[in-house]
């Protein structure tokens, strides 16, 4: 098609509008749930946004003879002119998810494949095989349920490269052979937070895109396109036991522990897994969990300055290899450590301990794994907490590592609601649905600004109409997500990991 024409376009409506780029051809060659229904690539896609520029596109193709094909119609399998397909559907947004969600669920549906956990299974489902007959047939088909919302999506003028329907089918062509390697390929695949919001009302209990993207991610790094920002990342994890990019020294771990009325053991029946966020950035929060377990007589332990990373962000950067090593390494440092039970405070390390590191690497934890939402639960049940009075109003977010991702989202409620005149508001959507903060997935090093910007608009849209004083969270990616952006967007908001929260209204 003539640049002439592709520039009269964006003059109508506007050039992000105007989609030229081969990735974005590809994506929107397919229709349906998932892009069951393949179709001819256009030569270009015009999103229109109202009757007038509908009629001004029409118009020039027509001069030009070229067939306008508008989006979500049969598409005829061969098409000789060049064409255009109009797209003025109605972006899934989070109203549209809000209405999946409305609508009653089916069971479960089972496509009897194997598990995600292998690698074939990550194939098979990026083939669509197992999707097809399913989806066609499902009541939530063309709304969020199989679009699947994105919270990266709004930011990109709702192009559905991407989201996450638009990234399975690129990884599909990717893998197949059909779309080649390219930077806006790669762009596409690590702009994302691996929240597995997106298919969240899905009934597909096999469909775990996050977990196909950040399979597509490791393709990326085997053939030699590893993003700039994580270049380095497996030396640091490796040298100084800690992803940040800034230099540290191993001993500069704990140097908090300074401030502690007493130095933790290096023995003990629970662990306490502190992780590099808190140690290094939120000491605040290793010091409440330290503070609870000293107030409930627990013979509890930490591995000091040889604690290093649990590698879940090389999980996520497609650094598979490094990931699988610094697993096997960490296992035979928790053996060691004679500890009988570990204790996390980090969602992402809970994340990688108990679901990466068993189901992508098959390397198993020899120690029964409890976040710290669960062991002070568990401490409360026996009676080994007391509380005063803290008389507040807050909600509480699910961070993606340990709610969608390992289902646990009662424990952290249940903790919070022990502590006598603390109110807790559950936000809009929550459990299984709940907003991600932005933070997760490497979005944080891959687009900072992105992730701050999905958690401005988590705590706009989500948060603020509560009328709460305080966020707590128990992830401290999260915690320091939310944190900044409220900060840096003036949010009279306090946010509280659920330790500091639990601590401050803890009796000595």
């Amino acid at each position: 098609m003539k640049y002439e024409i592709i520039d009269e376009l964006k003059k109508i409506v506007g050039t992000s509008s105007v989609l030229t780029d081969i990735e974005d051809l590809h994506v929107y060659s397919f229709q349906g749930p998932l892009g069951v229904y393949p179709g001819p690539r256009p030569d270009a896609i015009v999103k229109a946004h109202s009757e007038e520029e509908i009629h001004k596109v029409i118009e020039i193709a027509e001069s030009e003879r070229i067939v306008v094909i508008h989006r979500d119609k049969m598409m005829p399998q061969m098409i000789k002119n060049p064409w255009i397909m109009l797209d003025f559907t109605s972006p899934k947004d989070i109203s549209t998810l809000r209405a999946s969600l409305q609508k009653e669920k089916k069971p479960a549906v089972s496509v009897h494949e194997p598990p995600m956990s292998s690698l074939s299974a990550l194939k098979m489902a990026l083939s669509n095989r197992m999707l097809h007959q399913k989806c066609k047939k499902c009541e939530l088909a063309s709304g969020a349920a199989c679009s699947g919302f994105c919270e990266v999506a709004p930011f990109f003028d709702w192009n559905e490269t991407w989201s996450a329907k638009g990234r399975t089918l690129l990884i599909k062509g990717f893998l197949d052979g059909n779309v080649k390697l390219s930077k806006k390929l790669v762009d596409v695949i690590f702009t994302c937070t691996l929240c597995a919001q997106c298919y969240s009302p899905c009934t597909l209990e096999q469909l775990k895109i996050d977990r196909c993207i950040a399979f597509a991610r490791h393709e990326i790094v085997r053939k030699g396109l590893l993003p700039e920002c994580f270049k380095g990342l497996a030396t640091r994890i490796s040298e100084q036991g800690s992803p940040l990019r800034m230099p540290l020294r191993k001993r500069a771990r704990t140097r908090w522990f300074s401030n502690l009325a007493e130095t933790p053991k290096k023995d003990g029946k629970v662990l306490y897994w502190i992780g590099c966020l808190t140690a290094y950035r939120f000491p605040n929060i290793g010091m409440s969990v330290i503070n609870l377990l000293k107030k409930g007589d627990v013979d509890f332990m930490t591995l000091n300055n040889d604690e290093g990373c649990c590698g879940l962000p090389l999980y996520q950067a497609g650094l598979w290899v490094e990931a699988k090593e610094n697993a096997i390494s960490t296992v035979e440092k928790l053996k060691a450590s004679g500890a009988e039970t570990l204790v996390v405070s980090c969602a992402g390390c809970y994340y990688a301990f108990k679901k990466v590191f068993p189901e992508v690497f098959g390397v198993e934890i020899p120690l029964k794994v409890l976040h710290t939402s669960q062991f002070i639960e568990r401490m409360i049940k026996n009676c080994d907490l007391n509380f005063t009075e803290l008389r507040t109003r807050v909600t509480y977010h699910d961070p993606c590592d340990l709610g969608r991702h390992c289902g646990v989202y009662e424990p952290p409620r249940n903790v919070i609601r022990r502590i006598p005149k603390v109110q807790l508001v559950d936000m809009n959507l929550n459990r299984s649905h709940e907003r991600c903060c932005g933070g997760g997935g490497g979005l944080w090093t891959f687009n900072p600004n992105l992730g701050r910007n999905i958690a401005y608009t988590l705590l706009l849209e989500e948060a603020l109409s509560l009328e709460v004083e305080a966020i707590v969270t128990a992830c401290p990616m999260c915690y320091m997500n939310l944190k900044y952006t409220s900060r840096l967007k003036k949010i009279n908001l306090q946010i509280y990991d659920l330790a500091e929260i639990v601590d401050k209204g803890c009796l000595a």
